[in-house]
């Protein structure tokens, strides 16, 4: 039981003896577990990691550095940005029809918008690409709000985001279709609908019709990334933009963060225990020593969720050759722990879209599943559970250069019954 005692320490262990003496009629035995849930009253203190620093302050950062660091030489660019990035009124929107798709994006009067899409193309040299030649485009136009974010998942800054600009110029390939599929507009974009982009890879579209919603217009997504009800089907002199409120990720590409898996979850107060017992097990090892072009999905449960599961399942006591031959019905806390590792980088736009499969892989080879409570209400917030443990609302997802970590709230058990689908 050394790894239970690495997770819960000795006062957890203790704690869970007495627990046994006086809720399970005996003694804590080795490699099983009573089934009764400890009284809300009781408790230990479980030792974790010290909290991660400070985290960036994005609002005073965005205000501060977006527009001094010029990458464009343009001389009528704001100095201060909003806190709140707001879109223009009906009366203050400058012309489109008479902009090529270039002179659109990288018009000054819009840098509130989409200022930082404009000096991503300008780093990467694309803008050329953008011209008033003959070829109808269609470019998906990343908001300001979206590369924050995006910054946010990566733990970064502007500056350490441009410094990868291969990276950066891939993805925003990813963002404009190819010529020979013309100027496509939402009309165009049915549910299912694909569409092949600059960088080789697909696009994959939905549209859903939203209750009660005071528009006609239909919400659309594409990679689960929302396109703009009102900023969409643009029109241009060579073709057409709609505006994007997250940043379209190609899967083929490692993302450009010094983060890992490991880094993450051992920063994380919240998450100490399923740390420790990463540290108790060989998957530690076997994270580190993975290929970073391979990523992974971790789902990784809470403190909450841990100390739940220890009361209730067997399988955290079962830690040795002996335990799991005394319980053969029962997996052991390796077994469980590898079941929240899944092949592949999910985000939760990729666990939230109707391309996903039900069921994603995981890397001992069996299935998880993935299901979704959309509201039709406009507004609310979508609900994603894996095998019924929910994503832990607020929590949100931490992209790594070798995968992406998502929070859930509760422990994912390797038989799973998903007979009732």
């Amino acid at each position: 039981m050394n790894t239970i005692t690495l997770v819960i320490g000795e006062q957890g262990v203790n704690f869970f003896r007495e627990f046994a003496k006086t809720n399970c009629s005996g003694a804590l035995i080795e490699g099983r577990a009573c089934t009764t849930t400890p009284p809300a009253t009781q408790h230990w203190n479980v030792t974790a990691p010290p909290a991660s620093t400070t985290p960036i302050n994005y609002n005073q950062h965005r205000e501060q550095t977006l527009y001094e660091s010029d990458v464009r030489g343009s001389s009528t660019r704001p100095t201060k940005q909003q806190t709140t990035l707001r879109f223009f009124g009906d009366g203050a929107r400058p012309s489109a029809a008479s902009q090529s798709v270039a002179e659109y994006v990288f018009d000054p009067r819009r840098d509130n918008e989409i200022g930082f899409t404009a000096d991503a193309l300008a780093l990467t040299g694309l803008r050329n690409t953008l011209g008033t030649d003959n070829q109808a485009l269609t470019i998906f136009v990343p908001v300001n709000n979206a590369w924050y974010t995006l910054l946010i998942l990566f733990s970064s800054t502007k500056a350490e985001l441009f410094d990868d600009d291969d990276w950066v110029k891939e993805t925003l390939r990813y963002h404009v279709v190819a010529a020979t599929e013309g100027a496509v507009r939402t009309q165009s974009m049915e549910f299912g609908t694909k569409l092949y982009t600059t960088s080789g890879a697909a696009l994959h579209f939905e549209k859903f019709y939203e209750r009660r919603s005071r528009t006609s217009s239909p919400a659309i997504r594409v990679n689960g990334c929302s396109i703009h009800p009102t900023h969409r089907d643009i029109e241009v002199q060579n073709g057409v933009v709609h505006y994007i409120d997250c940043v379209l990720l190609p899967k083929q590409l490692m993302l450009p963060t010094r983060r890992t898996l490991i880094s993450y979850i051992s920063s994380r107060a919240e998450l100490s225990m399923f740390y420790n017992a990463l540290r108790g097990t060989a998957l530690m090892e076997r994270l580190e020593q993975r290929d970073f072009e391979e990523p992974l999905t971790i789902f990784a449960p809470n403190n909450d969720a841990f100390i739940r599961f220890i009361s209730m399942y067997p399988a955290f006591y079962i830690d040795t050759f002996e335990e799991r031959w005394a319980n053969p019905d029962s997996p052991t806390l390796y077994e469980t722990l590898m079941y929240h590792v899944v092949l592949g980088r999910f985000l939760t736009t990729d666990l939230s879209a109707s391309q996903t499969p039900d069921a994603l892989m995981t890397d001992l080879g069996q299935r998880v599943f993935v299901e979704t409570h959309r509201s039709t209400n406009v507004g609310r917030s979508l609900s994603i559970f894996v095998n019924g443990c929910e994503l832990v609302a607020g929590a949100g997802e931490a992209l790594t250069a070798d995968g992406v970590v998502h929070q859930i709230d509760c422990v994912l058990v390797p038989d799973f019954d998903d007979s009732m689908r």
